[in-house]
C-alpha cells in the first residue's frame, strides 16, 4: 500500500480536484483565520495549568551512592 509514493496520495479519490500546483505554490487560502496581536499572543490556545518542573523522583541513598566519586 501506498508503495508509489506521494503519487498515491495525489491520485487518492479523496484529493479528486485539488490543484497541487496551486498549493505547492501556497496560493490556496488558509481555511482559518487567525487574529493575533503579537508574536506572542497565546489567545488562540487552550490554557493548561502549570506542569511541575521536576518530575523525576528523587534518587535513593542507594542510587546516590553510585555517584559518590563522580
Amino acid at each position: 500500500m501506498l508503495s508509489g509514493g506521494a503519487a498515491d496520495v495525489k491520485n487518492h479519490p479523496y484529493f479528486h480536484g485539488a490543484n497541487w500546483d496551486k498549493l505547492y505554490a501556497r496560493r490556496y487560502p488558509a481555511p482559518i483565520h487567525v487574529k493575533v496581536k503579537s508574536a506572542g499572543d497565546t489567545r488562540n490556545f487552550e490554557n493548561y495549568p502549570d506542569s511541575p518542573v521536576d518530575r523525576t523522583p528523587p534518587l535513593t541513598s542507594a542510587q546516590q551512592a553510585e555517584f559518590k566519586e563522580f
